[in-house]
């Protein structure tokens, strides 16, 4: 269990670093450029946490689960690095740059845990 956790930490440090990049306002080809480097790190590293934490699910359009006490032990900075790439995966597949509604729910009961509209995509 022990282990677990701590890979599940540092999947989620690793998410949290990849979130508090600055964004730059960029002309529209490399700002389509950077999106596509972030896809390929987004599911690199929800991949990880897939395979860290058998509560996490996502569903590719902005949905995610994850047990409600694992959630609430993440710094504020992990829960944003997280939804912030469950926002690259599900932009990615769509494959368009738009404003992406993520929610985490609890794996156990299906309660909301956090809801939130990430904009840095938007054209």
């Amino acid at each position: 269990m022990r282990a677990m956790m701590k890979r599940v930490w540092i999947v989620a440090a690793a998410l949290a670093a990849a979130a508090c990049q600055a964004p730059v306002e960029p002309v529209a080809e490399e700002k389509s450029d950077r999106l596509m480097r972030g896809c390929g790190e987004a599911d690199r590293l929800l991949e990880q946490m897939k395979s860290a934490e058998s509560s996490f699910q996502l569903d590719g359009e902005g949905n995610a689960t994850i047990r409600r006490s694992l959630w609430s032990s993440l710094p504020d900075s992990m829960q944003d690095g997280l939804l912030k790439a469950i926002a690259y995966d599900a932009v990615c597949k769509a494959g368009e740059p738009r404003e992406q509604v993520v929610t985490m729910r609890s794996s156990e009961s299906s309660e909301v845990l956090a809801q939130q509209t990430i904009t840095e995509f938007a054209r």
